[in-house]
């Protein structure tokens, strides 16, 4: 049957075939668009100097850019500045400073290096790769449910720009970041030495998927926001579970997690071997719903908690604010261990109607 002019049209800005199928996945990863994470801008200036700084990418390698205005801000700062110095040695043989960019006036922002690059990188590149930075209050949130005192050791699997370890630095923590993205581990380490770091970062360049193993320390505290990715090769149907279990094994015993997770994680029928983990290789402590979302991605996040330890009867559901003590044992009794949110009244009344008849 033929297509009328419209459709066509309509088709092609969708970036589809004439039969109608898209001629590439509904995840964005061949786009090209770049845009700005807004709720990663406090300052109203950021975002018109990224508006301005964007088109230079045509001229200047991308690392070349975020390499000069690391060292400009290293320059400007009141930072140890033996780090910033060597800093420098480490990246200057592998990164061209462009000059003019040194006078450049630069906004106040907590994470100026990383909301510049996640403001490059097209948004084809973010949804492949599953990199999407998180904000500052979301991290900090994360951070203090695990209730982690100072001198504590930290991990980050995969860091970004860092916002994590600069947070967990501030709260006294030994930190170590690690990150598969050469560029990201050089803005966290120009971060953590902004943010007021008193020995050289231990952040390296680490496929954490393939090389968890050869890590041999053993952390009290990690929290992260990993990749959200089906395109994975291991057990789980997305990246983000491989994260999470194999972090844990990286903790002490007693030791704490908190991940963001995208909210299917709870519900969805091929994350049902992520759950029967979640319930039985640790203690699930709180999973926490959220009601913001990052820039260019429209799936709803949650937070999970959860510590090395036996499993507990119950975990924490903090929905706004609303916290519910929830029993384990319904979602046991439901074919996917699907994880929703119920009352005590809705579990009294679930667990009865299941006591007094069976499930067809």
């Amino acid at each position: 049957m033929p297509i009328s002019k419209s459709t066509e049209r309509i088709w092609k800005r969708l970036n589809r075939d004439l039969t109608g199928k898209p001629s590439y996945r509904a995840n964005k990863t061949g786009s090209s668009r770049r845009f700005i994470p807004k709720e990663r801008c406090t300052n109203p200036d950021t975002l018109s100097f990224i508006t301005e700084l964007l088109p230079s990418e045509d001229k200047v390698p991308l690392r070349n850019t975020i390499y000069t205005l690391s060292c400009v801000l290293l320059d400007r700062s009141d930072c140890d500045r033996k780090l910033a110095e060597k800093f420098k040695t480490e990246y200057g043989r592998t990164h061209n400073f462009v000059h003019k960019f040194a006078q450049v006036v630069l906004p106040e922002e907590f994470d100026l290096l990383g909301t510049v690059y996640q403001s490059f990188l097209t948004e084809g590149v973010k949804n492949s790769t599953g990199s999407y930075y998180t904000e500052r209050s979301v991290a900090q949130e994360l951070l203090d449910s695990l209730e982690a005192k100072p001198g504590a050791s930290f991990l980050d699997p995969c860091c970004g720009s860092g916002t994590f370890l600069i947070l967990a630095q501030e709260m006294g923590l030994k930190i170590c970041g690690m990150d598969s993205d050469p560029i990201a581990v050089m803005i966290a380490k120009a971060n953590l030495i902004l943010s007021g770091a008193k020995e050289y970062p231990d952040v390296r360049v680490i496929d954490f998927v393939n090389r968890w193993k050869s890590e041999r320390r053993r952390f009290d505290f990690a929290a992260t926001n990993p990749p959200w990715s089906s395109k994975t090769k291991n057990v789980y149907a997305d990246v983000s579970s491989f994260f999470f279990m194999k972090t844990l094994s990286l903790l002490k015993s007693g030791g704490k997690l908190a991940f963001l997770m995208p909210i299917s994680m709870l519900n969805i029928a091929s994350h049902r071997l992520f759950r029967e983990h979640l319930f039985s290789d640790c203690r699930l402590l709180e999973i926490r719903k959220f009601d913001t979302k990052f820039s260019g991605v429209q799936t709803d996040f949650v937070s999970i908690l959860a510590e090395k330890a036996k499993p507990a009867e119950r975990f924490r559901m903090n929905e706004s604010g609303e916290i519910r003590e929830i029993p384990l044992s319904i979602f046991q009794l439901t074919e996917q261990k699907t994880i929703f949110s119920a009352t005590e009244p809705e579990v009294e009344i679930i667990c009865k109607i299941l006591s007094k008849g069976e499930i067809s």
